[in-house]
């Protein structure tokens, strides 16, 4: 996946998609097939490797940025993405438990 970069759409589009799922995995409201769910999950991960790029290509850009304004808006996008990427940490520890639970 290199050069790949998400554009601010894809990556709204993208969080709209996932906390819709999360929302219906929550209520209950479908089963997946093994197949699915591991689709499911490697999707994520891979969005979530994505989401860490676009923070590490922030950072950068703030290292560079001189404009208080600018540094301030870039602050605020890297706390959201961070915040986006912790939100797929627990799911991931919410998923292995069901895993777990399913198996068992």
């Amino acid at each position: 996946m290199e050069g790949f970069r998400f554009t601010p759409e894809a990556l709204d589009y993208e969080q709209e998609k996932q906390e819709k799922l999360l929302r219906e995995a929550k209520k209950g409201a479908f089963e997946m097939s093994e197949a699915e769910s591991e689709k499911l999950l490697n999707d994520m991960e891979e969005y979530g490797k994505g989401l860490e790029d676009v923070v590490r290509e922030k950072r950068a850009e703030l290292k560079r940025a001189k404009d208080k304004i600018k540094r301030e808006e870039l602050e605020l996008e890297i706390a959201e993405l961070e915040e986006q990427i912790a939100g797929f940490s627990d799911f991931e520890e919410a998923s292995k438990d069901a895993e777990e639970f399913t198996i068992k």
